[in-house]
């Protein structure tokens, strides 16, 4: 599935993302949505994907890998670094869990009267091993 996309520059991005996630948690609540992430690149600030699904998200990222030739890139596991992807949480998350969540910041999103918190969170190229043996 494709991201919903905002080109309207960084913040203003993230003003209208917030927008888009504050109907969606009044409507259900955060709880109901686990993965929700705002994602730029860095080299892109201007342009920014919203996804409520972590494997869409990895499915997305990996695409843009091969389609973007990040693949050619000297350094594999730190190719992608310029990418910034934050995921929402929730105060209860933080609070619970203050080792995971240590650097999350606080958004003006609110969920019954519970602050919605942003952590970045890395993005991983991982090189894989594969054995075989010619097919002669």
């Amino acid at each position: 599935m494709e991201p919903k996309r905002y080109e309207n520059g960084l913040k203003e991005n993230w003003k209208e993302f917030m927008d888009d996630i504050q109907e969606r948690v009044d409507l259900k609540g955060l709880a109901d949505h686990e993965d929700i992430y705002f994602v730029y690149e860095l080299g892109d600030p201007d342009t920014a994907y919203f996804f409520d699904s972590h494997s869409d998200l990895d499915d997305w990222l990996e695409r843009r890998w091969h389609e973007d030739g990040y693949w050619e890139r000297r350094d594999t596991e730190e190719s992608m670094n310029d990418w910034k992807v934050w995921k929402l949480v929730t105060e209860n998350d933080v609070k619970y869990f203050p080792s995971v969540f240590k650097k999350s910041k606080k958004t003006p999103m609110q969920d019954d009267g519970e602050t919605i918190y942003r952590k970045l969170m890395p993005v991983s190229v991982e090189p894989a091993v594969v054995v075989s043996t010619p097919s002669v």
